[in-house]
């Protein structure tokens, strides 16, 4: 608890210093669970259609900045919707700038071997194995015992304490051989899973990263592996896509198009891929060299959602604020948005045109300059005097006037004209009486 913001009956500052989204943060100022519902409802609502239909690819679209509308925020609010779905995986994926689709796909399978969904498969694909092979080496009442003692992945599989078996590279070929027999998928691609669950589990995170991996056809095989055993629908979040694209150069975007192509085909019924998009990274995409991804996944209405910034003329900027602000309140505050006037919020608001980020991060900044400073109350009057550190920048006339117009109130200009016209009325009148 920071002291510094008892008097504005605060726990600590309730806003993000950097409000960039990350759903494995501890922080809840970043990791998502802030959110206003209100402020997307048609997004969400639009998600949540999509959804249903099980649209192969889903584009969360900012049409006016590249970046801090909140794209990420909604599709984490989404994701974290579907995680209570039953017979279904979620895999958050962070794409980066160098990485190829290859390297988003193979996090797609780190996700599902660290969320569990892997070896919850295994478990009950191995268990038939062992029933429908009927052998004394390896009943099935003992790899029964074997998962029940390690419900979880463990360090090591204890195989040969639980079966008589003492071979588990022969054991686990004849396991591949006959899971893809069953599920008609790459003996190669699912022998590198069986190898590690039924030795070492999380040597899997490193065998994955091989070079000579097939990494779509590994997918591929694990994907129909979930499916067969429990995992009948995949989500998949492709957070940041647009560094993805961004980082494709014009001579690379057709190997680019042709991963994502194969990606999309392989999912096609299984899953539904959710990927952020910026101005810039559409456009990379509108290209002929990436038809192979958008002849299967067009940028159009049915595929994408356009998420807009936060609407300056209502009170989107107060709503927001409130939230933040109830989950680090102390009882006993004069209003919802106190120490901040709400006047002030949606000023700030109109400052960053709309863009939750730089929103978020000026109401951080001021409100730790008024807690330093002992200041009681953050008030317009106060932000006048204090532009820089409250709002970020030097504001004139012609700025607080578009602000005054927005409102629908008059201006210094319009209320200078009214007053001079006032006082022409009077003298009319006065000069009326005399005569």
């Amino acid at each position: 608890m920071d002291n510094n913001f008892l008097k504005y009956y605060l726990k600590e500052n309730p806003f993000p210093e950097t409000p960039v989204i990350d759903p494995l943060s501890d922080d809840i100022r970043l990791n998502g669970e802030i959110f206003n519902e209100d402020i997307f409802r048609k997004e969400i609502e639009n998600l949540r259609k999509k959804t249903q239909q099980g649209i192969n690819v889903v584009y969360l679209a900012g049409i006016q900045f590249d970046r801090g509308i909140g794209k990420s925020a909604l599709m984490i609010n989404h994701m974290r919707r579907l995680m209570n779905s039953p017979a279904s995986t979620c895999a958050y994926v962070r794409c980066c700038e160098k990485e190829k689709p290859k390297d988003a796909v193979k996090k797609v399978l780190e996700q599902w071997h660290l969320c569990g969904y892997l070896w919850e498969a295994f478990k009950l694909a191995f268990i038939a194995f062992a029933q429908a092979k009927n052998d004394i080496l390896l009943t099935s009442d003992s790899v029964e015992s074997l998962f029940r003692a390690n419900p979880t992945i463990p360090e090591k599989l204890p195989l040969s304490l639980y079966t008589h078996t003492r071979d588990s590279e022969k054991v686990g070929k004849n396991f591949s051989n006959w899971i893809s027999a069953s599920l008609k998928i790459s003996t190669p691609g699912i022998g590198l899973l069986t190898q590690d669950y039924l030795t070492f589990p999380p040597n899997f995170l490193e065998s994955i990263k091989g070079k000579t991996v097939d990494i779509l056809a590994l997918y591929e095989s694990c994907s129909r592996l979930l499916k067969a055993y429990g995992y009948q629908k995949h989500y998949i979040f492709l957070d940041q896509f647009e560094d993805l694209i961004m980082g494709t150069s014009k001579s690379t975007m057709n190997k680019f198009a042709l991963e994502m192509k194969s990606f999309i085909r392989t999912s096609s019924g299984s899953a539904t891929i959710f990927v952020t998009l910026h101005p810039n990274s559409e456009m990379s995409l509108r290209v002929p060299a990436a038809q192979d991804m958008t002849g299967l996944a067009p940028l159009d209405a049915v595929h994408r959602i356009d998420v807009m910034v936060l609407d300056t003329k209502g009170n989107s900027a107060i709503s927001l604020a409130e939230e933040y602000f109830k989950c680090f309140r102390i009882n006993g505050a004069p209003y919802a948005t106190f120490p901040i006037e709400p006047e002030l919020l949606e000023f700030i608001c109109y400052l960053n045109r709309g863009l939750i980020r730089g929103f978020l991060e000026q109401l951080h900044n001021g409100l730790d300059f008024g807690a330093n400073n002992g200041h009681p109350e953050i008030t317009f009057k106060y932000a006048k005097e204090h532009p820089l550190e409250i709002l970020g920048k030097e504001v004139d006339q012609r700025t607080l006037d578009g602000f005054n117009r927005l409102k629908g109130k008059n201006t210094v200009e319009e209320d200078s004209n009214r007053g001079g016209i006032g006082k022409l009325i009077k003298d009319f009148k006065q000069s009326e009486t005399k005569t």
